[in-house]
């Protein structure tokens, strides 16, 4: 009895502040930080569906539409989540054949722009933009998690179809989980599209 209660405490304590297991490897997760919201972002929250926490910018002008940005679309939950909250179209650097599929039975207009954190490039970001300024609004930006890719697509929505200063924009993004070293190559890309 004591040796059951040993093993069930210890089993306990090194999965405190673990998700659980990892499906692929077997080894515990750890819970990622909530994302606080911040004067310009809202944090929603985990949703059913999609993978990471669900975010609302705030429109800089009265007569601009909301972005939202989160991580992967898991599946018609996930879709159905997007549709709850008004969203008219979805941009995802992601490349997984399903994606499509999802959104066009829920008449959900998706455009996919592959690129990494690695391969951002100055054209792949001008076709990003381009997209960004005809596409139905609200929008929805994902990648798998919702922190990077995501992150610079919100950064450049910000600057180039809203008008925000490249500094608050970045600024925003930092708060919202993008980091500095990782996103070094995609935030001078982003710098980049400011010259002309």
């Amino acid at each position: 009895m004591i040796r059951t209660v040993l093993l069930t405490t210890i089993s306990l304590s090194l999965f405190a502040g673990c998700d659980g297991l990892d499906g692929i490897s077997g080894a515990t997760k750890k819970k990622k930080p909530a994302i606080a919201s911040i004067a310009t972002a809202e944090s929603l929250g985990n949703r059913t569906g999609l993978n990471g926490t669900l975010i609302r910018y705030m429109p800089a002008k009265a007569d601009q539409a909301l972005l939202y940005r989160g991580g992967i679309i898991l599946n018609s939950r996930g879709m159905g989540e997007l549709s709850a909250n008004g969203i008219k179209s979805v941009l995802c650097p992601l490349t997984e054949p399903e994606l499509p599929e999802l959104a066009a039975a829920r008449d959900l207009p998706f455009q996919s722009i592959h690129f990494t954190g690695e391969t951002l490039d100055l054209p792949t970001a001008k076709a990003l933009i381009a997209y960004m300024q005809a596409a139905a609004k609200p929008m929805y930006l994902c990648c798998h998690g919702g922190s990077h890719r995501a992150g610079i697509l919100a950064m450049l929505y910000r600057i180039h179809v809203q008008g925000a200063d490249f500094n608050d924009a970045k600024a925003e993004f930092l708060s919202l989980g993008g980091s500095t070293t990782k996103d070094a190559a995609m935030l001078a890309v982003v710098r980049a599209t400011l010259t002309k």
